[in-house]
């Protein structure tokens, strides 16, 4: 499993995280340490709200992270182009 992957797998219900800082945090356990990755790119809204954010890590797998006013916040992992 990529590290990308076992990110995005760690980040399923964490009430807060950060890709930046590389730590998610829980209601109900213990904040999930994970290494922080290299900014590819990032967008913002005019409210400065992060919308877009690609990482990539040691083994070039690249998580994104997607945030959307109706969907919210969405994670996943892209191949490498």
């Amino acid at each position: 499993m990529s590290i990308a992957a076992n990110i995005a797998q760690r980040l399923q219900g964490a009430s807060a995280y950060t890709l930046y800082g590389g730590y998610a945090v829980y209601q109900d356990k213990p904040r999930a340490l994970f290494p922080a990755g290299v900014q590819l790119i990032e967008r913002r809204n005019d409210d400065g709200r992060v919308t877009l954010a690609r990482y990539q890590y040691a083994d070039d797998s690249i998580l994104e992270f997607r945030w959307h006013p109706l969907l919210g916040p969405r994670v996943s992992v892209k191949a490498r182009a």
